[in-house]
């Protein structure tokens, strides 16, 4: 049987409709967090760097550590995602890293309190890219009890030490992760109010991934640097030279669209930009 043109071009104009009513119904992307398999089992891989705002005092301190995240999506319901945040630092201490004995709260035995887990949008904002907290977030804290250890000493003997009871507390405020088309989810930013017993102190927190070494700014180079001189002294290395050879290969790792710089404090590279520049640059895409 015969169709007609009419028919013809009816049939074609469905299709063509149909694969335009397609490629509009592709669902949004999901927010995007990047973060290893292990990230809350050990190895937070985020730089978080630490600018003081408010405070004084031992609290006052902090430069920057690793920060790990971790997002779980309930299998029944897409739109319900949640995050958990573990500082290193925290971690360390109920872990024992940061000292010669695991440190213990006694109301959280099983430390579960060492994350702050809450919910996250589902979905980046249409306009910036930027995925935040959709719930209020808990603090991270253990308030540890006092330990009585004996020291393992080079000798072979033991030394009686003690730690004493000690509040630590990381309250994330406004947590943000750019996931744009360039950076899915490699950008961070909150303001963290961080507490060790009566001392707090306010710190203005941005973070990428993946934690990068560095030594020079030319460290941080995302590209391949092949003309790049190589410095071995790595007290002494100018600006203009690398102290890893291989990086000459295939450059630092780090996204492109960065713009970074060496800490040489901490020996880790970090954002020369504000977060807000990377936020106004994800939404001319």
């Amino acid at each position: 049987m015969k169709s007609s043109l009419s028919t013809r071009l009816f049939v074609a104009g469905a299709l063509v409709a149909a694969a335009v009513a397609g490629c509009v119904a592709q669902p949004a992307q999901q927010c995007q967090v990047a973060q290893p398999s292990s990230a809350i089992l050990g190895l937070p891989q985020f730089w978080v760097q630490y600018k003081l705002q408010t405070g004084t005092g031992a609290c006052a301190n902090l430069t920057g550590e690793e920060v790990g995240f971790q997002t779980y999506t309930d299998i029944k319901d897409d739109d319900n995602v949640k995050i958990a945040i573990r500082a290193s630092g925290l971690g360390a201490m109920w872990s024992g890293n940061a000292q010669d004995v695991p440190r213990v709260d006694p109301e959280d035995p099983t430390g579960k309190k060492i994350n702050s887990v809450f919910k996250l949008t589902p979905f980046p904002d249409p306009d910036t890219y930027v995925c935040k907290n959709a719930e209020d977030v808990p603090p991270a804290e253990q308030n540890f009890q006092a330990e009585n250890y004996d020291f393992e000493l080079p000798d072979g003997g033991t030394e009686a030490r003690s730690l004493p009871a000690e509040l630590v507390r990381y309250a994330w405020q406004n947590p943000e992760w750019l996931s744009s088309p360039s950076v899915p989810g490699q950008a961070f930013h909150a303001t963290l109010q961080y507490t060790v017993d009566v001392c707090t102190a306010t710190y203005e927190a941005t973070g990428i991934w993946p934690l990068t070494s560095c030594v020079t700014d030319l460290d941080c180079s995302p590209n391949p640097v092949p003309d790049a001189g190589v410095c071995d002294d790595t007290d002494n290395c100018p600006s203009d030279q690398l102290s890893d050879p291989v990086r000459r290969i295939i450059g630092s790792g780090l996204n492109p669209d960065f713009k970074v710089t060496c800490d040489t404090d901490n020996g880790v590279c970090v954002l020369a930009v504000p977060f807000s520049e990377l936020v106004e640059a994800g939404k001319r895409q």
